[in-house]
Order: C-alpha cells, then sequence, then structure tokens
C-alpha cells in the first residue's frame, strides 16, 4: 500500500511538473496570451486567484511571459502585481515577489528601448492610476518613514532604483493624450501635499504634462 501510494504521488508529480512545463511554453511562445486572461487574473469575486498564497504562482506566470515579450510582463505586472504591494493588508514577501520580476525586467539588456513607447492592447504599459501607486511607493509620507520598519525602508530603496525608468515609460507617448491629463490630475494633487520629496516630483512631473498638453493649463 505504502509502495503504491508513494508512486501515485509521483504519478502527481509528474503530471504537475508536466502542466507548468506547457504552460512555461505558451506564455513563452505566446506572451500575448497573458493579456487575455488578465480580466479573469484581476476578478475579485475570482478567489481561485487571489491571495497572498497566489502571488508566486501569477508571479512566475508574467516571468515566463517576459521571456517572450518584455512589454507584456511589465504590462501584466503593473496591472495584476503593483497593486499587491498597496494598502494595509501589504505582505513583505509578495511585495519582494513583485519587486524582483520588475527588477528583472528592467535589468534585461536592452530593456528600456523596448520598453519605452510601447504599446499593448492600445495602451501604454503603465496606466495613470499605476504610476500614482509608483510615485506614492517612491516617495511615501514622513509619517510612514518615521516608523521603525526596516523592511519598508529597503522596499522604498528598491522602488527608488527602478522608479526613473518606470516614470520614463509611464511618461512616454503622444503630446496632448488623455493619459496626461490624468497624469495632470493626481500630480497637482500631490504637488500640494505635505511631503517635501512628493511634492518636488509632482511639480517637476506638472511642469512636463504642460508642455505636452494645453488642455492642462484648461484643467488648472
Amino acid at each position: 500500500m505504502a509502495r503504491y501510494q508513494k508512486a501515485r504521488r509521483y504519478k502527481q508529480a509528474e503530471q504537475q511538473v508536466a502542466k507548468f512545463v506547457g504552460l512555461a511554453m505558451v506564455l513563452r511562445l505566446k506572451p500575448d496570451a497573458l493579456i487575455s486572461v488578465l480580466p479573469t487574473l484581476t476578478k475579485m469575486e475570482n478567489t481561485k486567484y487571489q491571495g497572498h498564497d497566489k502571488v508566486p504562482l501569477i508571479t512566475w506566470m508574467v516571468a515566463q511571459a517576459s521571456v517572450g515579450d518584455l512589454s507584456v510582463g511589465l504590462y501584466a505586472w503593473s496591472r495584476i502585481l503593483l497593486p499587491i504591494v498597496v494598502g494595509k493588508k501589504r505582505n513583505p514577501q509578495s511585495t519582494d515577489f513583485v519587486l524582483q520580476l520588475v527588477e528583472k525586467i528592467l535589468s534585461t539588456p536592452k530593456a528600456r528601448p523596448i520598453l519605452v513607447n510601447a504599446v499593448k492592447k492600445g495602451e501604454r504599459l503603465i496606466l495613470p492610476p499605476a504610476f500614482e501607486t509608483l510615485i506614492r511607493l517612491t516617495f511615501p509620507s514622513s509619517s510612514k518613514r518615521s516608523k521603525v520598519d526596516v523592511q519598508l525602508v529597503l522596499d522604498t530603496e528598491r522602488f527608488a532604483f527602478i522608479y526613473p525608468i518606470l516614470r520614463e515609460v509611464a511618461l512616454s507617448g503622444y503630446p496632448g493624450s488623455k493619459a496626461i491629463q490624468q497624469i495632470f490630475s493626481f500630480a497637482i494633487v500631490a504637488a500640494g501635499e505635505d511631503n517635501p520629496e512628493l511634492s518636488k516630483e509632482a511639480v517637476d512631473i506638472v511642469i512636463w504634462c504642460f508642455s505636452r498638453s494645453t488642455k492642462c493649463y484648461k484643467q488648472w
């Protein structure tokens, strides 16, 4: 009986490995396939893919797609993984997974020229809401920094390191676009907040928006 159970477990393990190998091949050869399932992965009612215990699997899937197309990787990362590191339910291990993945994507040779100006499904890789999240993770409030949280400090340093290229990706696009107006909307608010570093960065972005879209003057 023990030998039978051992053989059965071995067979099940083999089948699981085969599934992962097959999935990896599909995602690497047809990375856009990941984009088509993003709505399913992000549905709050779909508990099968929700929770920090699912982060390693989702991160792995995005990593496989990134091998085939870096832009798909960053597109998916900003939509399904970046939101995980925000809020009270933030988990250090999940944050590390999320950061490791984007660090790997950005360290790939020629990542910058590939990602800047890249578009998927007619959308920027990093949408304005995701860009605002990045800014606030990179320039947290002084109240958060004053707390003795070594992990938070380390995470902030990692976000600060990758922020410049992610900012460039987020701000790339056509002058006068609706996205620029959305960026202007949150930047003008952030510029007035009691956070010197955030305010300085936000002012710089506001000036950039003015130089790219005359509609921003009307918003102001």
